[in-house]
């Protein structure tokens, strides 16, 4: 399994982390937060008056994964750019600062940052987050994954397991959302898992029955990381978790004393 990161970035800035197994190409978008060691807490609000779409994050995505992409893809064709070697974005949830990269806007008409692309989410997530009373607490949903059914772009799970290729599968994870998941990758002879938003501080590591005050039902959510957590650390898998500090965000689990502690690569 082979996984590149951007240079660290100051917190609330937008970070990304590439990923490439075999001929498929995906990213996971990754906002950086400081750790509270409390057993509840809440992540800083998002302002709809900053930045609606994408919960206050700044950057340019394309920009930021432009010297991880493809370079020569199209290179006799002038139709086909770096960007469309990604040919997935796979949700974990539907918050905003997970899915604010869907789409950008040119005269009021929404177009994908990866145009051959399959947007993935989960059932549950859907349903949850397009509700009426979904759509009036999360406005972005209107103007970042709605469009994506219209696009024909959207690929929505009915299944809470999916194999998207013999390297990567997405599994179950919810607590933090109805229908959050997580990406498993099985590469190279390594294993790894893209965690979302199922860890928000290292603490959890050590202290898994912590929960964000913003996971929709906390006991579900740390039931996810307990068995996470346990997987992980018996089949020692690479981790991916975006909302760690900048530099620490992909790392491993390591005993120390017969405690639980994060290991960053």
């Amino acid at each position: 399994m082979r996984c590149s990161r951007t240079s660290p970035t100051p917190p609330g800035r937008i970070t990304q982390t590439p990923w490439k197994t075999g001929n498929s190409n995906f990213t996971t978008e990754c906002s950086s937060s400081r750790p509270r060691n409390t057993s509840s807490w809440s992540t800083p609000a998002w302002d709809p008056a900053r930045i609606p779409d994408r919960g206050n994050i700044t950057g340019n995505l394309y920009e930021e994964l432009r010297p991880h992409l493809e370079s020569n893809v199209g290179v006799n064709n002038t139709n086909v750019g770096p960007s469309d070697s990604v040919n997935y974005i796979i949700h974990t949830h539907l918050h905003g600062d997970h899915v604010g990269w869907n789409l950008r806007y040119s005269g009021g008409m929404p177009a994908p940052n990866f145009r051959r692309a399959r947007y993935v989410m989960s059932r549950p997530d859907y349903d949850y987050f397009t509700s009426a009373e979904g759509r009036q607490r999360f406005p972005y949903i209107d103007r970042q994954v709605m469009p994506l059914r219209r696009l024909r772009l959207q690929q929505i799970l009915e299944e809470p397991e999916h194999t998207i290729s013999d390297e990567i599968s997405i599994a179950p994870a919810p607590g933090h959302t109805p229908g959050h998941q997580v990406v498993l990758i099985n590469s190279n002879g390594q294993r790894g898992v893209v965690m979302g938003d199922v860890l928000h501080t290292i603490a959890q590591i050590s202290e898994p029955t912590w929960c964000a005050g913003v996971d929709t039902d906390k006991e579900q959510s740390a039931a996810s990381r307990g068995r996470l957590l346990d997987a992980a650390e018996e089949g020692d898998w690479i981790i991916c978790a975006g909302h760690f500090p900048p530099g620490k965000q992909i790392g491993k689990i390591a005993r120390v004393d017969g405690k639980r502690v994060w290991q960053p690569l």
